[in-house]
């Protein structure tokens, strides 16, 4: 085992056959995973939805819409995507209870929300965007996926 205190960088590749996460504790917006730095423009809710528009900027994620739901998507980690990051892939804990163990999340139709509840009205799109880890804490695993569906 090695340990290393602080940042490492790697210069030319590295090869890491596998990732271990570990469920986040039970504060408010911890996380693990991917995130996104330096890219995107706009303020952002520290734990809303958002999606990356064609013009660089961070718009909340909105199931009526298909440029707010089909896109790249990110949970905002802060008030500014270029200095707090936005979470594109992992475990974060968010500050309300999700649902039930094992229940999917999906793109809200509340602008910047996640919901357990697929949106089923016509005209909205369904996303699934990841799934809930902890039926009372907030945890949730959340990775998008990259299909959608338009409801007729």
């Amino acid at each position: 085992t090695t340990t290393i205190a602080g940042d490492l960088v790697v210069t030319t590749e590295a090869t890491i056959p596998s990732r271990a996460f570990s469920v986040t504790p039970a504060t408010h917006f911890r996380y693990q995973g991917d995130v996104l730095y330096g890219h995107g423009s706009g303020a952002t809710t520290q734990g809303n939805l958002y999606t990356l528009k064609h013009d660089g900027s961070w718009s909340a994620a909105d199931a009526d819409l298909e440029a707010l739901s089909t896109g790249m998507l990110a949970i905002s980690l802060g008030t500014d995507p270029d200095v707090d990051g936005m979470l594109i892939r992992g475990m974060i804990t968010m500050d309300s209870d999700m649902g039930t163990l094992g229940d999917k999340l999906y793109v809200s139709t509340t602008s910047g929300g996640i919901t357990n509840t697929a949106p089923s009205a016509s005209g909205d799109f369904v996303r699934v965007i990841g799934y809930v880890l902890d039926s009372t804490d907030g945890q949730i695993w959340f990775g998008p996926d990259n299909s959608w569906v338009e409801i007729a």
